[in-house]
């Protein structure tokens, strides 16, 4: 059996490399998907908790449905955030708004090229 697999490799060599080749050619682009998709992932996760630095505590709504992707459903009242500040204890209390959308420019809407538009304002 071993003669015989050595014998067809021998007499059909470049069919032996071009699918080792293959073989190596696509475990590479498996790998670096997930290399990619990882830092990807990473790079996110900084990018988040880098926002979110220096912050004890954050309030929001509960979402309106779970397929909600910024997680909230509206603004919080501003009597809230008078509310959170008379807490003993809080030492500083600050308003943020933040949701999607995108910036329109002569009524025409500015593509970012790939991420959703994001809004923010304190």
């Amino acid at each position: 059996m071993m003669r015989i697999m050595l014998r067809n490799l021998r007499s059909h060599k470049m069919r032996a490399v071009l699918t080792t080749l293959a073989i190596l050619l696509g475990v590479a682009m498996i790998s670096g998907t997930y290399v990619l998709t990882d830092q990807i992932n990473n790079g996110f996760t900084n990018i988040f908790k880098q926002s979110a630095k220096g912050s004890d505590v954050s309030i929001t709504r509960k979402a309106a449905f779970t397929g909600s992707p910024y997680g909230s459903s509206g603004a919080i009242d501003t009597s809230m955030l008078r509310t959170v500040k008379s807490v003993a204890g809080v030492g500083q209390a600050v308003g943020f708004v933040y949701g999607s959308g995108y910036a329109v420019v002569n009524g025409k809407v500015v593509s970012t090229g790939g991420a959703p538009g994001l809004v923010s304002t304190s």
